[in-house]
């Protein structure tokens, strides 16, 4: 398994899904001021375990990309949503 927490601490929801191989899996929203926490289908570390992950906030605001990452079985990714939301940042524990 591959755990996501995602810590939403901008104004809006953001609606949270993870990319690999042209696959996308939508895995929740998660409202502000509150941390969200996923596990990631075991499917979409198949092709080699590059996973991106995007917030959608609500509206018209642009999308957050954590960028591709490098994930194995037991990872856990933190994934931010910052108040401004160019300070957003995802990282990676073992």
């Amino acid at each position: 398994r591959v755990r996501v927490n995602v810590t939403n601490n901008y104004t809006l929801p953001v609606d949270v899904s993870a990319s690999a191989s042209g696959t996308t899996y939508r895995m929740g929203i998660v409202a502000p001021g509150i941390v969200g926490h996923f596990v990631l289908r075991r499917a979409m570390l198949a092709s080699g375990g590059m996973v991106e992950f995007v917030a959608q906030p609500a509206g018209t605001e642009p999308a957050v990309r954590s960028g591709a990452m490098l994930l194995k079985e037991g990872d856990v990714v933190d994934f931010e949503i910052a108040t401004h939301l160019l300070g957003s940042y995802a990282k990676v524990r073992p």
